[in-house]
């Protein structure tokens, strides 16, 4: 090739990266009535032929020599033949053609002009020329096989719910156990708070009755010790024993005031004597056992026997410990005798 030829080729190439840097300029549409097309090739804007309203400017001026069949594109500034002029921008001429009015000792030369951003298409030389491509309407060109949602200039393709892996290739997507619907999450969650419920009640009645167990052996074998059994003799010998001596824990507390100090009597070996009123109002002597070994709770269960009996059965009685301690005064200075702990009924 010709030095003139190169320096041609190299002026056109500059054109046509000019017309590149030239697309961010503010663009006005073609007008009707310019010529669309010539030859094969579609005349898109800014490029036109005709006045100066069908071009942008003169560096987008072409013309149509209709004196060759087919009719040629002239990019009349360099006198050259544009071959090809596609809407994406992409320009194909060839130099010195018009002399030689063949191409078979031409060069051709590839140029392009902008075109637009990735994800788009259409005209960069127009206002909102550039538009969104679907990308999900393109499966040949962009393969998803899962859910497809297009976004401004992209797309994303995911796995649908319950499946993962690669949804941009075939049979990419497999199940998961993973994939719960809202209903098997409520139902799960229901069942789980229904079981753990149903598993509280259970532990707390079950530690109940295990509860009330223990209390139950404790307290017959707090009667056992206590000699319980010698009670329920006396009870079945007069009911009227029974009345006056078994009376509730919580009632004797209320009787002496929660066994306060204010109302104690006396003590012995065996207790602290208390001065207790009944909810009868009767005033009554009550004596709180304090014995650890088994000799003096006999003791003190025989005592209570023996008071028993002397007040309710007459029955005469050895004391067997008569000493001044044992010896108390009434409010009246009646002599009382106190502390049978160690006294025999003499048989009748």
């Amino acid at each position: 090739m010709s030095t003139a030829l190169r320096m041609q080729a190299v002026a056109l190439a500059a054109a046509v990266f000019l017309l590149s840097c030239l697309a961010s300029a503010q663009q006005q549409p073609p007008a009707p009535g310019c010529l669309d097309k010539c030859g094969d090739i579609n005349i898109t804007y800014p490029f036109g032929v005709g006045g100066a309203h069908c071009f942008r400017d003169k560096s987008f001026q072409l013309e149509c020599n209709g004196s060759y069949s087919p009719p040629r594109l002239i990019i009349p500034t360099y006198n050259q033949q544009l071959l090809s002029l596609s809407p994406d921008g992409e320009a194909l001429a060839a130099l010195d053609v018009v002399k030689t009015e063949t191409l078979s000792n031409s060069t051709v030369y590839r140029f392009h002009v902008s075109t637009c951003f990735g994800g788009y298409e259409g005209n960069p030389y127009l206002d909102a020329g550039c538009r969104d491509i679907d990308e999900c309407q393109r499966r040949n060109e962009h393969p998803c096989f899962g859910v497809c949602i297009n976004t401004l200039g992209s797309y994303q393709c995911s796995c649908p719910h319950g499946t993962r892996g690669n949804a941009t290739i075939e049979n990419g997507c497999v199940k998961t156990n993973q994939g719960l619907t809202t209903g098997s999450i409520i139902g799960i969650g229901v069942g789980s708070g229904t079981g753990l419920l149903v598993m509280a009640l259970c532990a707390a009645f079950l530690t109940r009755n295990i509860k009330n167990r223990r209390e139950r052996i404790l307290r017959q074998k707090f009667f056992k010790h206590n000699r319980g059994h010698l009670l329920e003799q006396l009870v079945s010998q007069n009911a009227d024993i029974a009345e006056r001596m078994i009376i509730p824990l919580a009632e004797l507390e209320k009787a002496t005031n929660n066994f306060d100090e204010s109302r104690e009597l006396g003590g012995g070996g065996h207790g602290t004597v208390y001065k207790g009123i009944l909810s009868d109002l009767h005033v009554v002597a009550i004596k709180k056992s304090k014995v650890a070994i088994q000799r003096e709770i006999d003791e003190f269960i025989n005592e209570v026997a023996i008071l028993s009996q002397i007040n309710h059965l007459s029955f005469p009685i050895i004391h067997r410990d008569i000493k001044s301690h044992n010896i108390l005064l009434d409010g009246s200075l009646t002599t009382k005798v106190s502390d049978f702990g160690a006294s025999r009924c003499i048989p009748t």
